[in-house]
């Protein structure tokens, strides 16, 4: 419970400090649409923008077939992002509160916090991919885990404001329970369906 609390705290003094050389602008009198055109110096269309994300596996495995063998859809449910520039500030959230969960000590809440830059593939940026670390609690009743992770994923922008996306992580990091170091490699199980706010 400390270690959550006090990974809580490290959210929002982080969120609280938006030192990314930004410039504050008086957005008021604009219209929400039309905000996309404000920063004309910036290259990229997703720039001073908002991004949520759902992780869409768990219906999409209801009308495609992916589960021929067991997977791993992976913990992360909803990613926010909050994009400057050039980089983001990124929030990944994910629980299982099931009875099972509790009853096999299986990793019930995951909280991640980190940064991200995007990176353009195509000149038409339709793909990019993005690399980026968190800090990352993953919670269960005996196996917790504390650590870091490097992330890559892959992205393919349907329009400005609707895009799908996954993401690879390497995680390392401590398991509390035993006090032993943890290396684990999470696959791009995970797709996420995002919409982009101005």
């Amino acid at each position: 419970m400390r270690l959550l609390k006090g990974f809580i705290l490290m959210f929002l003094l982080f969120v609280s400090w938006e030192g990314f050389n930004q410039t504050e602008i008086n957005k008021d009198s604009f219209s929400v649409y039309a905000q996309e055109d404000w920063y004309e110096d910036d290259p990229y269309f997703w720039s001073h923008t908002k991004e949520i994300g759902l992780n869409i596996m768990p219906l999409a495995t209801q009308f495609v077939p992916f589960n021929f063998i067991p997977r791993d859809e992976g913990q992360v449910g909803l990613l926010y992002k909050r994009y400057y520039s050039k980089r983001a500030l990124r929030f990944s959230f994910g629980a299982n509160m099931t009875e099972e969960a509790f009853e096999n000590s299986e990793e019930f809440l995951f909280i991640s916090l980190g940064i991200e830059r995007r990176h353009p593939v195509t000149k038409d940026k339709k793909i990019s991919y993005t690399s980026g670390w968190d800090a990352i609690l993953n919670a269960s009743e005996f196996n917790s885990f504390l650590g870091m992770s490097k992330i890559y994923g892959l992205e393919y922008h349907i329009s400005k404001r609707v895009f799908l996306s996954t993401e690879a992580a390497l995680l390392l990091g401590l398991n509390i329970g035993f006090g032993a170091p943890v290396i684990r490699f999470r696959p791009p199980a995970t797709v996420f369906f995002n919409v982009r706010l101005y």
